[in-house]
């Protein structure tokens, strides 16, 4: 008889159960026991077999699951697609979905639509800054230009550049001062002469700014005139002022610029002139003209005239006229002085002569000449005397003895 024996020889069991379930599921039935909480569980069982079973659990307990979604797109997105869900403008949004564990899950999303971003900047800069360089580009003039970029949105972003290009600034100022307000404060300069003067200045924008100053500088003005009036002048009206004598008068005036201007006057006065002239003419220069007048005798005439300078000018005239000047001379003479020398002329004889002359003052002047030759004078003495009587002076000469003498003497005509 054969038999066999099949021995099973079961080991305790041992089982382990994951369960999830939702908060809104609790208490959860387990084994006739209830839990209201996660966490892993035991128990023991006995199998059909009689053997231990031991259980474990572990259960998880799903909250309701929260979600929120930020999400921001262009205009040129939408309809934006969510949960099957077209949304077409931005906004909050709320969905309630159940999870994979059968749980509620609420999802949110905040939706931002961006529009085309546009931009326009304005910029001003100087010359000598060009090229300006913008999104990567040189630029070297001046204008308005555009660039389109995208956003880290993934959104066009169009750009606008308004460049404004100032050359350097230049100005010229002219200026007029008097001396006396000199120095001339110019950008913090003192200024002493005229001249043109150039400095350098930064303009608001950054810029140089080259100013020039074209200086003036007007010295006080000098005048001097110089009149000559009459007395019956005065008083002589100058720059409003009555002056009733000669002298030399000053004043002071403001001219066009603003500067002083000193006038002088010399002012001369002259009184009435008076001149007398003494003229000596001869009778045949008769008729004489004295300024249109014809003058037949002399004496003492006055006339008045009109001076250069407009003045009265009285002259007197004394006249002489003088007749033909008549003169006679007698002369003696002896003969052994023949020729006689008369007014150029050898005369050799006694005898009357006349000559016409011209005077100093060019009148005729008749003279005459008696002319006496006194011939020479002999004498002969015949004396008779003693001897006792020697020496016998004569003409005061010693004679000491008898004879013939002769002696030359002068006779009181000088013969």
């Amino acid at each position: 008889s054969i038999i066999n024996l099949i021995l099973t020889v079961n080991n305790v069991l041992r089982d382990t159960t994951r369960a999830t379930i939702c908060t809104n599921q609790l208490p959860y039935r387990w084994n006739s026991t209830n839990i209201t909480a996660a966490g892993t569980y035991r128990d023991t069982l006995t199998s059909r077999s009689g053997c231990d079973s031991i259980a474990n659990l572990i259960l998880t307990v799903n909250s309701v699951l929260r979600d929120t979604t930020r999400a921001t797109i262009c205009t040129n997105q939408l309809p934006y697609r969510w949960n099957g869900t077209n949304i077409t403008a931005a906004g909050t949004y709320r969905d309630t979905l159940t999870s994979r564990s059968g749980c509620d899950s609420i999802i949110n999303l905040i939706l931002t639509v961006n529009t085309v971003l546009r931009d326009t900047t304005r910029t001003t800069i100087c010359t000598n800054q060009l090229p300006y360089s913008w999104n990567g580009t040189n630029i070297t003039a001046a204008g308005t230009y555009r660039d389109t970029l995208t956003s880290r949105a993934g959104c066009d972003s169009i750009i606008n550049l308004i460049l404004t290009v100032n050359t350097v600034l230049r100005d010229t100022t002219r200026a007029i001062v008097c001396t006396n307000q000199l120095p001339y404060r110019w950008n913090g300069i003192n200024i002493n002469t005229a001249g043109t003067y150039r400095d350098t200045l930064t303009s608001r924008s950054g810029c140089d700014s080259i100013i020039n100053l074209i200086l003036t500088v007007n010295s006080a003005l000098r005048d001097t005139t110089r009149a000559t009036i009459c007395t019956n002048q005065l008083p002589y009206r100058w720059n409003g002022t009555n002056i009733t004598a000669a002298g030399t008068y000053r004043d002071t005036l403001t001219s066009r610029a603003g500067c002083d201007s000193i006038i002088n006057l010399i002012l001369t006065v002259n009184t009435v002139l008076r001149d007398t002239t003494r003229t000596t003419i001869c009778t045949n220069q008769l008729p004489y003209t004295w300024n249109g007048t014809n003058i037949n005798a002399a004496g003492t005439y006055r006339d008045t005239l009109t001076s250069r300078s407009g003045c009265d000018s009285i002259i007197n005239l004394i006249l002489t006229v003088n007749t033909v000047l008549r003169d006679t001379t007698r002369t003696t003479i002896c003969t052994n002085q023949l020729p006689y020398r008369w007014n150029g002329t050898n005369i050799t004889a006694a005898g009357t002569y006349r000559d016409t002359l011209t005077s100093r003052s060019g009148c005729d002047s008749i003279t005459n000449l008696i002319l006496t030759v006194n011939n020479i004078l002999r004498d002969t003495t015949r004396t008779t005397i003693c001897t006792n009587q020697l020496p016998y002076t004569w003409n005061g000469t010693n004679i000491t003895a008898a004879g013939t003498y002769r002696d030359t003497l002068t006779s009181r005509a000088g013969c």
